[in-house]
């Protein structure tokens, strides 16, 4: 589960939250799609539409979370409130892409950290 590629969020001036989907293909790979932050305050907060979600080619496989990132000089990790918003069956990565640090959870809580400093 730790394996998920987040390079695509990496270009950009990282000034507000980007986000997408996580799927995991028959073979269980992860692959992660971008998908437009809906939010009327994109800085601190991010929202999927639903029919955004569902524009992706169902071949990629099966949606298993959704990753969002923390802007520069953001917190490195999830907050209570992404925490309290992840629906049960599906987890969460927070990406902080000055530093790499990547956080997993679920509605349950923090179940994977690797925290780094910035770059």
């Amino acid at each position: 589960m730790y394996e998920v590629d987040l390079s695509v969020f990496d270009g950009g001036p990282n000034l507000e939250e980007r986000c997408g989907v996580i799927l995991q293909g028959a073979d269980g790979a992860y692959k992660v799609f971008e998908l437009e932050n809906r939010s009327p305050s994109p800085k601190n907060r991010f929202i999927i539409s639903k029919s955004d979600a569902e524009t992706i080619d169902k071949r990629h496989g099966v949606i298993v979370g959704v990753v969002h990132t923390h802007p520069y000089r953001g917190m490195r990790t999830a907050s209570p409130h992404d925490i309290n918003s992840i629906p049960a069956g599906l987890f969460g990565i927070v990406y902080h892409p000055s530093t790499g640090s990547k956080v997993w959870y679920d509605h349950n809580g923090v179940t994977h950290e690797d925290l780094k400093r910035r770059r």
